[in-house]
């Protein structure tokens, strides 16, 4: 994936019909998820939570006291001993890195935002600890961004990038990317018996649609840990992508571009 390179030293692998996605050892099917702009279903509603509500939480920001914010929203309870543990936390990590200045903004209210935040945390399947911590981290980070003069877009990227940390591990399914952003993905290329099978973007994302929902934009690349050590499983996305002979007589496998 670009200039990261799996398997440095060669992997074993198999092609499976019975497989749709290409399945690997978790941790280097995370760098590739990474590598892509993946990110978990969670993280996913996480950010268009974020997204849609983020006028609102600066404008609460402003209006409310801290330790008051996720209370009112009704992610957590008040606790300000557990707020000031968030707060010095993420103040560490976050003013020492500079903030780019420009001119802020006016936002708007929306009196049932509030209840809307927290019905899509749930929805999210979120526990309780989670949906606090969260809120109080990205409370806290709200207000250094507002003292800097960030821009709206640019906390709503510094708010994705915190829903990725927070919430990594808490989904085991597969993750998804921004579908209007499959066409600036890179080539993921295989390097099989000493030749190179590229995968556009458009082939290893897969996209679901489903009746009065919106499509989601499935990453072909699954985390898959198994006994016996380390192993890739080609799955239809390969098998599609390129016309695969099962030598069976001479256990042999070949690869060839589709017609």
């Amino acid at each position: 994936v670009g200039d990261q390179l799996m398997c440095p030293n060669g992997c074993a692998a198999i092609a499976d019909t019975g497989t749709s996605l290409i399945a690997g050892p978790a941790s280097e099917v995370s760098v590739i998820n990474r590598a892509i702009g993946a990110s978990s279903a969670i993280a996913m509603q996480c950010k268009a939570i974020v997204k849609e509500y983020l006028p609102e939480i600066i404008q609460a920001v402003q209006d409310l006291p801290l330790d008051a914010i996720c209370g009112t929203i009704g992610l957590c309870s008040p606790a300000p001993s557990r707020l000031q543990r968030v707060q010095q936390a993420v103040q560490r990590r976050l003013l020492a890195q500079p903030l780019p200045r420009t001119q802020s903004a006016r936002y708007s209210q929306t009196p049932a935002w509030a209840q809307m935040v927290k019905a899509g945390a749930q929805q999210a399947g979120l526990q309780t600890g989670v949906m606090c911590d969260f809120c109080m981290a990205a409370v806290q980070y709200v207000k250094i961004a507002l003292a800097s003069n960030t821009t709206v877009e640019q906390i709503a990227d510094a708010m994705g990038q915190l829903c990725d940390s927070a919430l990594s591990g808490l989904d085991s399914g597969p993750a998804q990317v921004e579908c209007k952003k499959i066409h600036m993905l890179p080539d993921i290329t295989l390097k099989i018996g000493g030749k190179e099978f590229p995968l556009t973007a458009q082939q290893y994302i897969l996209q679901v649609e489903a009746p009065g929902a919106d499509t989601q934009c499935i990453s072909g690349f699954m985390g898959l840990d198994v006994p016996s050590g380390p192993l890739w499983i080609l799955g239809d996305i390969v098998l599609g992508a390129y016309h695969t002979v099962f030598d069976v007589g001479q256990s042999r496998l070949g690869f060839a571009t589709a017609a």
